[in-house]
């Protein structure tokens, strides 16, 4: 009969730890780095607006729990300023955080 139990919350404290990293899997899935090239142009065109005479560091691909996928932007302008832009997948501008 113990070994019954010992087997119960071993399958339990298996099915709380996929519980729990299920949803870090699923959000990392979301999420994907990609290349200037495979951007679209109408975003790629925002994204330099903002950086100006600047690099960009890196754009990730997301893609948001209702189904709209944005990029995002990290952006060293040459001032100084690194921003993170948000870009809609037709180009629009959906936000500009200055990082710390």
């Amino acid at each position: 009969m113990s070994k019954a139990k010992g087997i119960t919350a071993v399958l339990m404290a298996l099915a709380l730890g996929l519980v729990v990293a299920t949803p870090a899997f699923a959000r990392g899935a979301r999420e994907q780095k990609v290349q200037i090239k495979d951007c679209p142009d109408a975003v790629l065109r925002t994204i330099r607006k903002q950086a100006g005479k600047g690099r960009i560091l890196e754009i990730e691909k997301e893609r948001k729990k209702c189904g709209r996928c944005v990029y995002e932007a990290k952006v060293a302008r040459l001032d100084g300023v690194r921003l993170e832009v948000e870009v809609g997948c037709c180009g629009k501008l959906l936000e500009v955080e200055v990082e710390d």
